[in-house]
């Protein structure tokens, strides 16, 4: 039996609605990336120094309180990758990772968190002035910069103090190759942390 033309039409509509549903990619937003800043660290000998730091909470510039990955396109404009987020703030982030290369690092008795800090040599505090990506013509960079300071537990009295940057680029453009990137700029700028305590030290 033939049917009526408006329900023919009724049910066109609603096959191509149908079909439509079938191949809808939602609401068009990308979905959430988290990422954590790794040092690729070479595991050391037996400590060559007599000498224990401990690592307290680092500081950050409000610029960084935020969830996206900071990034930069020209010297006056900045933004945040809100789909592209840490996993967790950067000033904890960073820490854990610098605490973990000076343990691989060997050249220490011991590095401790702010819990055993009396038992420490050393206390390192740190301010993260920079840590996201920056545009260059020739590619993204991954940048670091930081100010660190080590000072003697028993007094105080200052053993080393610098501010410093460090820029890697990343091999690709995009996020994924921009936190790597980080990750190498971090490992440069702890090694300059390492040199100075020791050479501060003696």
């Amino acid at each position: 039996m033939m049917l009526p033309r408006t329900v023919r039409s009724g049910l066109l509509l609603l096959a191509a609605l149908l079909i439509g549903g079938c191949f809808s990619t939602g609401d068009g937003e990308e979905p959430d990336h988290y990422y954590r800043v790794v040092i690729e660290s070479e595991k050391g000998g037996q400590s060559p120094f007599s000498l224990s730091v401990a690592l307290r909470p680092f500081d950050t510039d409000e610029i960084l309180d935020r969830e996206g990955i900071l990034y930069q396109t020209s010297d006056v404009e900045r933004g945040y990758w809100s789909s592209h987020q840490w996993i967790e703030p950067v000033a904890g982030m960073v820490r854990s990772a610098i605490q973990g290369d000076l343990e691989q690092s060997g050249l220490f008795e011991a590095v401790y968190l702010p819990d055993n800090e009396t038992l420490a040599d050393l206390v390192v505090n740190a301010e993260i002035h920079e840590f996201g990506e920056v545009d260059r013509p020739d590619g993204w960079y991954g940048v670091v910069d930081i100010t660190f300071e080590a000072v003697r537990a028993r007094d105080a009295s200052l053993v080393w103090r610098s501010r410093v940057r460090v820029e890697e680029q990343a091999a690709q453009r995009t996020v994924l190759e921009t936190v790597r990137a980080l990750g190498r700029a971090l490992g440069r700028a702890t090694e300059e942390l390492k040199a100075g305590i020791i050479a501060g030290a003696r």
